[in-house]
């Protein structure tokens, strides 16, 4: 009998959990309408997955290789050895706390058809959402709702592991998760940088479900190993591509200039595809601009690639009171700078900066680019140290 060659690949790494393993797979089987081949990596673990595996059963679908690794070999070399030499299209990386719906792997593919320049798709997820359905859903009526947005898609700064579809020629391209890397942690993120670096983008399928265990709820790696090694791994990161940045910018458009709004909004939004999260706090007329997604709408920004942008619109005659509370408020996401062109605000946020480590940037807004008023401010917006190194090369 002839085998047909599978348009995917899905790898699963498992470690000793059975049960988390279980409504994965069953997941899988039940609800994937495309070839594919489902690798299952038995990582370090013990009988109880092996004993599993040997209880499956190919559907019309989905056929099943099976790798046994006698030592735990780590995410990135365990996922990078079951991609190894195969002859499918696309490969889809799933963590083995995911539970997939109707839909979920077709809807990808059938966007990463028609999008040759996407090197990564994510699905929505309970933790990755953009638009968010009624919590009493089942994962199947979660599913049907987000079918509304069939073939429209969201730009990501990085495509996030836990479930991943990349289509082989990219991997032969730029290779898939870096080995320096040790066991996990931003394996994606690299993947993800070195994928833009190359001329690709790293996207959200909108109409794609999968739900996915909160973080480290199922995971076989303790607390304090898992935070050290995301504390190593961010430092291997941070030194190859750049830290990310929290920026605030305070802006009173209240009788202001469209033109110049649009433009900040757009240079915003630029910074927002570098996993930087930018923070727009803007003195708006309420009555124009009921909320954000409206302002968006009315200058035509496309919020498909803002994925990071987030905004505070303030109505108040009080608005710099109120931003000196927002500002002052951000204990646990601390920013890493303020802009604003008022001194006298600035001022009153010396203290703040002071205790939660900001930076405060005297600029103004100024043909396309923000100019520095004082030169006894710390550094200017393109040269703040925290930004990552496409913006200071110049590219934004």
């Amino acid at each position: 009998m002839e085998t047909k060659t599978p348009v995917c690949d899905i790898i699963i790494l498992t470690l000793n959990q059975p049960n988390v393993l279980r409504p994965c797979v069953e997941s899988v089987l039940k609800h994937t309408k495309i070839l594919s081949r489902l690798i299952i990596v038995n990582n370090g673990g013990g009988e109880n997955i092996r004993d599993y595996c040997a209880t499956l059963k190919p559907t019309e679908y989905v056929t099943f290789k099976f790798y046994d690794f006698p030592e735990n070999i780590g995410f990135v070399r365990g996922n990078n050895k079951a991609a190894e030499g195969g002859d499918s299209r696309y490969v889809c990386l799933l963590n083995n706390d995911c539970v997939v719906t109707p839909g979920w792997l077709e809807r990808m593919i059938e966007l990463a058809e028609k999008h040759p320049r996407f090197a990564a798709v994510n699905p929505q997820c309970n933790t990755l959402i953009t638009h968010k359905p009624a919590e009493s859903f089942s994962l199947d009526e979660r599913a049907r709702y987000f079918e509304q947005f069939k073939g429209t898609y969201y730009v990501l700064g990085s495509a996030i592991g836990f479930c991943m579809l990349i289509p082989r020629r990219i991997i032969k391209e730029i290779g898939l998760f870096n080995e320096e890397i040790d066991t996990a942690y931003f394996e994606d993120s690299d993947f993800s940088y070195r994928a833009r670096q190359a001329g690709y983008e790293c996207v959200v399928a909108a109409d794609a479900y999968v739900y996915h265990q909160p973080f480290g709820k199922a995971s076989s790696i303790s607390m304090a190993r898992r935070q050290a090694l995301i504390a190593k791994n961010r430092k291997w990161f941070e030194n190859k591509w750049g830290k990310a940045v929290r920026l605030a910018i305070v802006y009173d458009h209240k009788n202001g200039n469209n033109e110049e709004l649009k433009s900040i909004l757009e240079q915003v939004q630029k910074i927002g595809l570098y996993d930087n999260h930018p923070h727009l706090i803007l003195k708006v007329d309420k009555k124009r601009f009921p909320n954000f997604e409206e302002l968006l709408r009315a200058f035509k920004i496309d919020r498909t690639k803002s994925p990071n942008l987030k905004a505070t619109l303030i109505d108040n005659p009080f608005f710099y009171v109120y931003a000196m509370l927002r500002i002052g408020s951000k204990w646990r996401k601390r920013y890493d700078a303020v802009v604003c062109d008022k001194i006298s605000f600035l001022t009153f946020l010396v203290p703040f900066g002071w205790f939660l480590g900001f930076s405060l940037i005297h600029a103004k807004w100024s043909e396309g680019k923000w100019s520095l008023l004082s030169s006894k401010q710390v550094r200017s917006l393109d040269e703040l140290s925290h930004i990552r190194k496409e913006m200071r090369d110049g590219r934004i």
